[in-house]
Formats: C-alpha cells, structure tokens, sequence
C-alpha cells in the first residue's frame, strides 16, 4: 500500500476544513501519515510516496524544513494566500487522485540549501531551506563569519556585522518623521505633512 504524508498548520481553519475533504479520499487510496506544522521540528526526515502540503508557500517551505533531505514528492495544495509553489486547488487534487499513484509523475526538483551554525567549533544549529535563509543578529550584536559551500566546495568566505533590528529602524524613522512635519494651513492642520527624511 502506498504511504502518504499530509502536512498542514492546524491553526489554520481553511487547512483543517481541506483536512477534513481530503483525508477520507486518500485513505481510500494510501496509508495516512499527519504531520502538524504548527510544532516547530526541522529535519524529522520521512520515507513516503508523497507528500500533501495544505497550505500557501509559507506552508510548502515549512514542510521542507520539516522533511529535510529525505526525496519524498511533494504536492502543494493552495488553501493559503501565496501560491507560486502550491499550485494546486482542493478541486484539482480531488480530479487527480484516481490516478495520482498509477500514472508517472512529473517532478519539478528544487535546489535545497543545508544550512549549519557553529560557535566556536560546535554545531549549535542544522536546517534544511529552499530558496533561501536568512542569517540574524541574536541578542547581542557581534561579528559573525559566513563560509558559503556549493556541493561542498568553497566557494567564500566573509566577515559581516549585523544589521539594526527593523523595529528599530521603524523607531527611528517615526521618531524623524514625527519631528519634521508642519501644517501646510490652518485648514490642514489636523493632518500632518510628512516629509521623509
């Protein structure tokens, strides 16, 4: 029998509501596997015939995350706002899956990023991301060393500092913008002029 995995943020009630249409017909065709996004756990890893992602892309990259390096297919399906990688509606997955397990299917490969952070020689952090990942400052800031590797090959090296927090940004900048507005005339007074800084 075929073993499906199908992931999706319970938080979300249009994931629940296709939850709910969705599961039924594919236990009728596959043993069922649920994974919870909402629990933030990287590189379970899986061994499956498919993956079912209910979600919008944010869904479809947590579920890389979650899945790791294992070369488990992937079907999105688009309950959320975004769907450039989850393309399919609930409709559409509901017209495939007659055959969805006896017809080949064709498979668009995505290049996974293997992302790891060290302090002082010690892995602290490992996640699998697709697209891209984003390195931040923590509480304090410092220098940090970035070393980029292509299939395992050096490719550079660089030392950075880390950027203001946006919060701070958006502190100062409504700290200047505040201070340089002025009533363009007393009958607009009430409403403030902004130049930008």
């Amino acid at each position: 029998m075929h073993k499906v995995i199908i992931l999706g943020d319970s938080r979300k009630p249009a994931v629940t509501v296709a939850l709910a249409e969705l599961r039924p017909l594919l236990e009728q065709q596959a043993q069922c596997i649920l994974k919870d996004l909402s629990e933030p756990i990287e590189n379970e890893g899986a061994a499956a015939d498919l993956a079912v992602v209910l979600g919008g892309d944010g869904a479809i990259l947590a579920a890389a995350r979650r899945l790791g390096a294992s070369d488990v297919p992937v079907v999105g399906v688009n309950v959320g706002k975004l769907g450039f990688l989850a393309q399919l509606s609930v409709e559409e997955l509901k017209e495939a899956l007659p055959t969805l397990f006896s017809a080949p299917l064709e498979a668009d490969h995505r290049m996974l990023l293997d992302v790891r952070v060290h302090r002082e020689s010690k892995p602290i952090r490992h996640c699998t991301a697709v697209n891209d990942a984003v390195i931040s400052r923590g509480a304090f800031s410092r220098v940090i060393n970035l070393t980029l590797r292509i299939n395992a090959e050096n490719v550079t090296t660089a030392t950075a500092s880390s950027w203001p927090r946006l919060s701070d940004r958006r502190r100062t900048l409504s700290r200047r913008a505040a201070r340089s507005w002025r009533p363009t005339s007393k009958r607009s007074s009430s409403r403030p002029s902004v130049r930008t800084p």
